[in-house]
């Protein structure tokens, strides 16, 4: 496997392992206002990134490669809001989008189709999570400051598995 390409799917696995902890962070911040709904849902997308992260390793290794685990920065933990919460992950995961789309670009270039096609579930799966943190961004900024919307959004978070 091409060496640029095991560097960039190495990279890919620390920041869905960075991004991982960040939403672990996201969690605590919103349990600590009392939002425990918005928390569960954040903390599946823990898991959910931990996952990912996996994939990314389980390829590496599939492919007789393998894989280096970096320091991680210590996630942020302080925010305004859960609006400025889901903006940030919104963010995130379009940073993520960006890095897939390039590690993508890279490997179709250099004709690596197993890359592209071990690539393949991340492109739809980063259209979900753009649209998912665009929903949930117009859900809060619906609700506004009625204490009883926020209060439901929170109920209906709650319930959120990973699939």
């Amino acid at each position: 496997m091409n060496k640029k390409l095991v560097e960039m799917i190495n990279n890919q696995m620390n920041y869905e392992f960075s991004v991982s902890f960040q939403y672990l962070s996201m969690a605590n911040y919103c349990h600590s206002i009392g939002f425990d709904g918005f928390g569960h849902f954040m903390y599946m997308q823990y898991v959910e990134e931990l996952e990912h992260a996996n994939k990314f390793k389980d390829f590496l290794l599939r492919k007789n490669e393998s894989y280096t685990v970096s320091g991680l920065e210590k996630p942020r933990s302080e925010f305004s809001s859960i609006l400025e919460v889901a903006k940030h992950a919104l963010a995130s995961e379009q940073e993520n989008t960006e890095n897939i789309n390039n590690i993508y670009k890279a490997a179709n270039e250099l004709g690596d189709f197993s890359v592209t096609s071990f690539l393949n579930w991340f492109v739809d799966e980063q259209i979900e999570e753009e649209e998912l943190f665009n929903k949930l961004i117009s859900d809060i900024e619906l609700a506004g400051n009625s204490k009883e919307c926020m209060f439901l959004l929170d109920r209906e978070l709650s319930g959120r598995k990973v699939e």
